[in-house]
């Protein structure tokens, strides 16, 4: 005579690779809402660093000068850009933001106490062109942050 199995034996045999596998997927949806956690994160800290660049422009283009606030305040709020964008954007921001901005101010502060002369039309005349500079990368810059700043879905 074969006795068969009873019910709760095939029962009781499924359930340890069910509870296993279900285990797997809970363990694999956090681990997604971890990376998305991570990805929101990063863009958070990544956006504080454009904001501040773009505000830093608008400042220097409303007031046509830097301040040495200005420029602190600016390395303060970008010295992480090595690290959470790029390199290049960092060498981006020293090069063609911050270096332009410490130029206008020792072109401001050199117009202070010069006549009216050549000397002072050419000093002029490179203020002008670095905050045409300043003014010429602001739009553009949308494009360096654009791989940085993208929450994929």
């Amino acid at each position: 005579m074969i006795i068969e199995p009873h019910w709760t034996a095939y029962t009781s045999a499924l359930a340890l690779p069910t509870v296993a596998v279900f285990g797997a997927f809970i363990a694999y949806r956090q681990w997604q809402t971890n990376q998305r956690k991570l990805q929101l994160e990063l863009f958070d800290k990544r956006y504080e660093i454009y904001s501040a660049v773009k505000e830093f422009i608008g400042k220097v283009l409303r007031s046509g000068s830097c301040s040495d606030i200005d420029l602190i305040e600016f390395l303060q709020e970008t010295r992480q850009a090595k690290w959470l964008l790029s390199v290049e954007i960092h060498d981006f921001l020293e090069k063609e933001i911050y270096h332009k901005a410490v130029d206008l101010q020792m072109y401001e502060f050199q117009l202070r106490d010069l006549g009216v002369g050549d000397e002072r039309t050419k000093k002029v005349h490179a203020s002008a062109n670095i905050k045409k500079h300043l003014l010429k990368i602001h739009e553009p810059m949308d494009i360096k942050f654009e791989k940085y700043l993208q929450l994929k879905h």
